[in-house]
């Protein structure tokens, strides 16, 4: 439930352009490829580039969508 909420919230502050704090609360769900890679494209958004790549190097998939996605970037 916890997760959810958090979630939502995350979700909130990228619509309102609000990327640190999206990013914030996308680091604070349980570790996960999709919460991490939020988190970087927010960092991105943000202008903090530095910590965006370094979340974006650290990322590992076999997805092979998500991959393209993070090669993007």
């Amino acid at each position: 439930m916890l997760d959810f909420n958090r979630l939502r919230g995350a979700n909130e502050a990228f619509k309102a352009s609000d990327y640190s704090k999206s990013a914030e609360e996308f680091e604070r769900l349980s570790p996960s490829v999709e919460s991490y890679y939020n988190a970087a494209v927010a960092r991105y958004k943000a202008g903090e580039y530095k910590k965006a790549v370094v979340i974006f190097a650290s990322l590992k998939t076999t997805d092979v969508s998500l991959k393209k996605n993070i090669f993007y970037n």
